[in-house]
């Protein structure tokens, strides 16, 4: 059991977690980051043709353990 906190960046804009929460392992903070990463992007439309979306998970004392990042590129073919 751990204690995590996850870090969210929107295209540059950090919003930093401060409650953290209880997880049984890592593995399972890691689930638990890419899953509100994805949620995040969904709820999110760009601005223009890129953005990108990160998470860090910290551990309990402040470390960073892991990082996701999604980006989101789109341009015209023709």
């Amino acid at each position: 059991m751990g204690q995590f906190f996850f870090d969210f960046r929107d295209d540059g804009t950090l919003v930093s977690d401060d409650v953290g929460g209880e997880l049984p392992t890592r593995e399972k903070g890691r689930e638990e980051a890419i899953g509100a990463l994805a949620l995040l992007m969904k709820d999110r439309r760009p601005y223009g043709d890129q953005r990108t979306f990160a998470v860090d998970m910290r551990d309990d004392s402040g470390r960073i353990i892991f990082t996701a990042t999604l980006t989101l590129t789109a341009h015209w073919t023709e």
